[in-house]
């Protein structure tokens, strides 16, 4: 019973632990890149769109090969976050909205346990340069639905 109700778990989180962003509130955008610390960098940049504005970055954290972006939410929806790097584009969905709607926190790496905790999105593969893109997405509140309480009212 362990496997299917793990799967239920994983489903629900995209529900009850966070919420989506609401129009004019910040988030941060974290790209991981694979390789090794002294491994080149690409260029990367994350594309203007008319939803969501950049307010800060890049910033590159070179020791842990990542990059982060401060974004403000500009317009209601799922939003497709592109985010170029050298000659290839990535995607990352974005939550904004003020209704109950699923909330995919990060799109992950090829690593069984990150698939897992986040199926709503198509794993990067092995090979490819981007290790995950996450979002930091504001707690959801509530007693029953609030990020820390949704798993033991489950």
């Amino acid at each position: 019973m362990i496997v299917p109700i793990s799967l239920v778990i994983a489903q629900m989180a995209l529900w009850y632990q966070s919420r989506p962003l609401q129009v004019a509130e910040s988030a941060v955008v974290v790209m991981k890149l694979n390789g090794k610390i002294d491994t080149p960098w690409p260029k990367v940049s994350l594309e203007s769109m008319p939803a969501v504005e950049v307010t800060i970055g890049p910033v590159h954290v070179l020791s842990k090969r990542e990059m982060y972006w401060k974004i403000k939410a500009r317009e209601d929806g799922n939003q497709p976050l592109i985010i170029q790097v050298g000659q290839e584009k990535f995607t990352k969905e974005l939550a904004i909205g003020s209704g109950f709607m699923p909330v995919s926190i990060e799109r992950p790496g090829w690593h069984w346990t990150s698939i897992f905790n986040h199926p709503r999105e198509k794993p990067f593969s092995s090979e490819s340069i981007v290790e995950s893109i996450g979002i930091t997405y504001p707690d959801r509140p509530g007693w029953t639905s609030g990020t820390d309480w949704w798993i033991a009212y489950f």
